[in-house]
């Protein structure tokens, strides 16, 4: 069961901060505007930073738990409307970066693109000896042209990476609704509160077959985001690099990494051809700073006979942590292929689970071996039980009249993908628990 304070919400991020808009028109930043009535500035864009890695916990086999955003990645926001007092503003985006352009192919990070018809076609892969299917949706195929056209978006920073099978993943801002944006909500420039009603992000991933390996670097580029490439892509130096013949090409630096596993600075520049992604989006609306989820039988679907954190509204692909979720139907943990029956986690042992910093440890399954036993060995987990709890708190400070650090923090599921074998890996459908710490400019 979830519960929030105040109106319910999977994404929120919330702040008690000082005023954000100026009392003086004659000080506003170039290309603001001023509310007639109020004489205070009102942000034409809102640019919001990744300050720290953060935390991201996706799908419920722990492969991809602990994960983090790129350090230095970035996305710009249009203001569309204030009101009188220029306190209360909406948003929407993300919109084209003024510094540097991210939106780029999923199917070859180095092209910058406007639209679908720029990107190469997703790539036909090899799933069994003399098979073949696109590496997005695993669709039988011969060739690349048998796939459907790569798709044109927003990036979130750089390619970074996973510990899935030491795979290159990257964040791609996404919606699968006709017509809608990915990004949408509303900041208070008096308290300095954000609520993002949309934050459509999803992971996209090299395929895990013909592109496995870690993700190439940006190296000895001087100013990052500037959209001069004076680095160099080189490989990878935690282990083999996903093999796009990019290696000598130059770069701009985008994001940074301090994992110890890919610790490194990147750069779309640095092309990857992604294929397999999973949604990480949230839709819901809160002014709240807090979330909180337990597990009650009488709410959540049942997986072997215990309540499951996320199942499947049923008859659909639509995530869900409770029948509150879905429309209509129930929400279920029996899913059709190529969804896996969710779980709660692998632990053989108790989930060692500690909210304060938001990780589990268990001994758990993490693969199987040619036989089909399973190797049992330290993994990550999600706590289950009557008494398992996961919370969030968000949380903001002021850094300047016109600055803020924003911790957004989400309690979600995330619906599977198209390919099998990453549902599999990952655990989807499955929780979608995300820490994001921002700083928003306004500008």
């Amino acid at each position: 069961m979830i519960r929030l304070n105040g109106m319910g919400s999977a994404l929120l991020a919330a702040a008690v901060l000082a005023a954000g808009c100026s009392e003086d028109p004659d000080t506003t930043p170039d290309g603001g505007t001023v509310a007639s009535d109020a004489g205070r500035f009102c942000p034409d864009r809102l640019r919001f930073s990744v300050l720290d890695e953060g935390l991201v916990h996706v799908g419920w086999t722990g492969a991809t738990h602990n994960n983090a955003f790129p350090v230095g990645a970035q996305f710009v926001v249009d203001v569309t409307g204030c009101d009188a007092q220029c306190r209360n503003c909406r948003f929407e985006g993300p919109i084209p970066d003024p510094a540097v352009n991210l939106q780029r192919c999923m199917t070859d990070t180095s092209v910058v693109c406007a639209d679908d018809s720029a990107c190469p076609p997703f790539q036909c892969i090899p799933v069994a000896p003399g098979a073949f299917a696109c590496a997005n949706n695993f669709q039988p195929c011969q060739s690349d042209a048998d796939c459907m056209p790569g798709e044109c978006g927003v990036f979130l920073g750089a390619n970074s990476g996973s510990p899935i099978r030491d795979n290159c993943f990257a964040v791609m801002f996404r919606t699968t609704t006709p017509g809608a944006v990915p990004v949408t909500g509303t900041a208070d420039l008096d308290t300095g509160r954000v609520t993002f009603d949309d934050f459509g992000i999803w992971i996209v991933a090299s395929d895990l077959n013909r592109n496995g390996g870690f993700c190439p670097v940006c190296v000895g580029d001087d100013v990052p985001r500037d959209g001069v490439k004076n680095g160099t892509c080189q490989a990878s130096p935690h282990g083999p690099t996903v093999d796009t013949g990019i290696v000598g090409q130059s770069c701009d630096l985008h994001a940074s990494s301090g994992i110890p596993s890919r610790a490194g600075e990147y750069s779309l520049d640095c092309a990857v051809p992604f294929g397999p992604s999973f949604d990480m989006s949230s839709k819901r609306v809160s002014t709240s700073a807090s979330a909180q989820w337990t597990l009650d039988p009488e709410e959540q679907p049942m997986c072997n006979g215990q309540p499951c954190w996320c199942g499947i509204c049923d008859g659909t692909a639509t995530p869900c942590h409770d029948d509150g979720d879905c429309t209509g139907v129930s929400c279920v943990a029996d899913v059709m292929e190529p969804a896996v029956a969710p779980m709660n986690n692998t632990c053989v042992t108790e989930c060692a689970w500690d909210n304060a910093t938001l990780r589990g440890s268990c001994m758990g399954v993490v693969a199987f071996d040619m036989m089909g036993n399973p190797i049992i060995a330290p993994t990550n987990c999600l706590p289950q039980g009557p008494t398992a709890m996961v919370s969030v708190q968000g949380n903001s400070r002021a850094l300047g009249a016109r600055s803020y650090s924003v911790n957004a923090v989400s309690l979600g599921c995330a619906g599977p993908s198209f390919a099998g074998p990453v549902n599999q890996a990952i655990g989807l459908p499955g929780p979608n628990v995300t820490v994001f710490k921002l700083r928003m400019d306004l500008e």
